[in-house]
């Protein structure tokens, strides 16, 4: 840069140039191809027990677009089994670079925090994987498109004065946004979020790190996956870029999929420390650093890669601040900071320098609306008053008899009391609030109560602040809840929350002219405000702002689930409805062989809000070995206000434990041989428990009934020396016999809380020939 310095032609620049701005964002250049992957349904089905742990390589391919210098996957269909998140069960996707090796791991969650797609690969060809612990379930994925960039990138440049005077640098707290083209950069609030331009601000969805040297002929390469990090949308404000002055965004990142962790914890905990408002013009110097576009004689391998460059402060107007640094396309949303420390003043946004003369412009930090954003943060940028999560996970399922128990934990600046926390739980019978047991530090645990196996649950937590403010998770609740079931044990086959697109699910419409069904997170305000589990997406007939169905149906179809091998599998999914003059419907059916047939489910009107069903497979079909479900409705005629919504959707196959009766040991010979002892049925709840006992003498018979069993020898009390009493003595009964035989009938209360007690009794007679009867083992279901 070689430009007149004083003052006054600097201030005369800016105004003669201000017109000339314009904004430097450098978009992504890339080409779409189709590839029409489709791994099918897999899973691992290792029997070995050594194997539990070790999870393994179940599918894998190879997706390339040949001559391409980089690869970014989409995907249109995930299913990946078990839990959500790295370090436990869950199956997961490995995305391998075969150029460099550069992986990428992304279990559910981050798949969703993806927005289905993939990091960059640099190179023409990725190997994807699909990686499962044993039996964990199906998997599957479908990738119907790849993103692909070019070997030979266009140079569009401008640069202030006649050389470009950038050197390239290494600063840790700027990253290149994706697929904009612009810089972004790490700010010290609470959670270290990002600022950026408003005008690059509707695109980016990926930041990236560390980014390495172009190639020779100018195409970007991208740095390792571990180097990438998804932009959280619903943390994302922004003005969207009004002119120079007036252009900002404020957003953050999710952790690395593969890594876990933060921009900031892996890049050495730096950040720009954000002056509230930039300091008047004197002297200071002030450097840009960013991902500026270059052209010859600079070298192409410099191209979108990160450079610096000072020069001086020119102006500082209302919120505009302007300077003659070096900037290029790419440059928009980099820092500008006072030279020498770590204080940013302002946004680049545009670039006005010419080989004669201009400014370079950028947006104060004291823009009125970009401190709202600061103040009001959302999403992953959001530093709640209180968290609550739960250190054992969530249940899928909770005992019958209420043993299960929810650890909770309270973080946060502001402390709630401990006695105003309130676990709110409905097993089936209406809303319960119950107190949970406080541990100190914050911890509590929670006891389910006890409920009828194979009972819905839904359940939310509560807590008060000292100034009576409250607190919730889910934070809607109750409007939203988590939910489960009661069941003594939990095979989950599918679990969506529509975060992600099913594999192998269909929108099929006729004479649907808006509304059709659509995933994402709903926006009319005619239809729900949120979707129904607090994940943020749900499927809703048309998601713009007053866009009901007209016309129809729209028809949402399943895949094709086999569930010949499950005990009894339960459909359960959340619905929402309106429809203003009653003469529409909700109807969702189930098909066992393809579509051939349809078995009717629910046909529903009009309700209100979000309504939770659960479908037992089996009072339907026979043969389990095929079943799609759909969901149609219509405005037809066109006649009213029409919208419907669906979330929450699972396959479980939930199993309680049956009553059981065993016989134990053997008895002593009496007078009349020995004694047997037998149960006409095992003990279940709301139930007779009947026992009779045959061989009896002439001596007088008891029953003893224990809740655990032991071995004591009676020949010190007169019994014979093979004679043994195998039950706990815990209660004792007088037993009237009639020709040898005696019963003993105990009602056992229909109380859940009873579920998984056990039963001993053994027969024992006096006098005569003692004796004793084998023993019984029974366990309360």
């Amino acid at each position: 840069m070689h430009l007149a310095s004083s003052a006054a032609t600097v201030l005369a620049a800016a105004l003669s140039f201000a017109t000339l701005a314009t904004a430097q964002e450098e978009p992504e250049q890339s080409t779409r191809h189709y590839v029409g992957v489709d791994s099918g349904l897999v899973q691992n089905q290792n029997p070995s027990a050594a194997a539990h742990g070790l999870p393994e390589v179940i599918w894998s391919t190879v997706v390339t677009v040949p001559t391409s210098a980089w690869l970014r996957l989409e995907y249109t269909g995930v299913l990946l089994s078990g839990s959500r998140d790295r370090g436990t069960d869950g199956s997961f996707l490995r995305l391998t670079s075969l150029r460099d090796g550069g992986q990428q791991t992304q279990h559910l969650r981050h798949v969703e925090e993806w927005s289905q797609t993939s990091a960059y690969f640099n190179g023409d060809a990725v190997l994807v994987e699909i990686v499962a612990q044993p039996g964990t379930g199906d998997n599957r994925l479908t990738i119907d498109f790849v993103t692909a960039g070019p070997s030979v990138p266009s140079f569009p440049d401008t640069i202030c004065g006649n050389t470009d005077d950038r050197a390239l640098s290494t600063d840790p707290r700027a990253c290149r946004n994706q697929p904009t083209g612009c810089t972004s950069w790490m700010i010290n609030d609470c959670n270290h979020c990002f600022l950026t331009a408003g005008h690059c601000a509707s695109g980016v969805n990926v930041i990236q790190f560390n980014v390495p040297l172009s190639t020779a002929s100018g195409a970007i390469q991208h740095p390792g996956p571990q180097d990438q990090y998804a932009v959280d949308q619903t943390s994302k404000q922004t003005n969207g870029g009004q002119g120079v002055g007036n252009d900002w965004a404020y957003f953050g990142v999710f952790a690395n999929s593969t890594t876990g962790l933060t921009p900031h914890q892996a890049n050495g905990g730096q950040a720009y420390d954000l002056l509230p408002t930039p300091p008047p013009v004197n002297g200071q110097i002030l450097r840009v650093s960013g991902y500026g576009s270059t052209t010859a004689p600079v070298s192409p391998t410099w191209y979108l890669v990160q450079k610096t460059h000072s020069a001086p402060y020119s102006v500082f107007s209302g919120t505009t601040v302007q300077y003659v640094v070096d900037t290029t396309g790419g440059n928009s949303g980099s820092p500008v900071f006072l030279d020498g420390t770590n204080q940013a003043i302002s946004i680049h946004t545009h670039g006005g320098c010419t080989t004669t003369g201009g400014v370079n412009s950028g947006t104060g930090s004291n823009h009125p609306g970009l401190q709202a954003a600061l103040a009001n943060p959302l999403g992953v940028c959001d530093c709640p008053s209180v968290t609550f999560s739960y250190p054992n996970g969530l249940p899928n399922a909770v005992a019958p008899n209420g043993s299960t128990i929810l650890r909770l934990q309270i973080t946060g600046p502001v402390p709630v009391i401990a006695s105003s926390v309130r676990f709110h739980v409905d097993t089936g019978s209406g809303l319960q609030t119950l107190v949970p047991a406080s541990l100190g530090a914050g911890l509590f645990d929670a006891t389910f109560p006890a409920s009828s196996c194979l009972s819905p649950i839904q359940f939310y937590v509560t807590a008060l602040d000292a100034s009576n403010n409250s607190y919730a998770d889910p934070a809607n609740a109750p409007t939203a809840v988590y939910s489960t079931i009661a069941a003594d044990t939990l095979t989950t086959l599918r679990n969506y929350n529509f975060n992600t697109t099913p594999a192998g699910w269909t929108v099929t419409n006729t004479a649907v002219t808006t509304g059709a069904w659509a995933r994402g997170t709903p926006v009319d305000t005619r239809g729900p405000q949120a979707d129904f589990d607090g994940s943020g997406q749900c499927w809703v007939t048309g998601n713009t702002n007053q866009e009901d169905l007209d016309g129809g149906p729209t028809v949402l179809t399943t895949e094709t689930f086999a569930l010949s091998g499950s005990n009894d599998p339960v459909v359960s999914y959340a619905l929402w409805f309106t429809n203003d003059d009653n003469d529409d419907r909700l109807v969702v059916e189930a098909s066992a062989n393809g579509g051939g047939n349809w078995v009717l489910l629910q046909d529903l009107g009009p309700f209100v809000g979000w309504t939770k069903f659960d479908v037992h497979l089996r009072n339907h079909f026979p043969n389990l070995g095929s079943i799609t479900l759909r969901f149609r409705c219509s405005d037809n005629p066109n006649n009213s206000v029409t919208e419907a919504a669906i979330d929450a959707f699972r396959i479980v196959d939930p199993q309680c434990t049956q009553p059981s009766w065993i016989s134990i040991g053997q008895g002593c010979t009496g007078s009349n041989g020995v004694p047997l002892l037998q149960a006409s049925a095992p003990p279940a709840l709301g139930s007779s428990f009947d026992l009779s006992v045959q061989n009896l003498g002439n001596g007088v018979p008891f029953l003893v009934t224990g809740f655990g069993l032991q071995n004591l020898p009676l020949q010190q009390y007169g019994f014979a020396s093979n004679c043994r009493l195998q039950v706990t003595a815990d209660a004792i009964a007088l037993l009237v016999a009639t020709a040898g035989t005696a019963t003993w009938s105990l009602q056992i209360p229909n109380d859940p809380s009873l579920a998984g007690l056990h039963l001993c009794q053994q027969a024992i007679e006096i006098g005569g020939i003692p004796a004793v009867s084998n023993a019984g083992f029974g366990e309360i279901r």
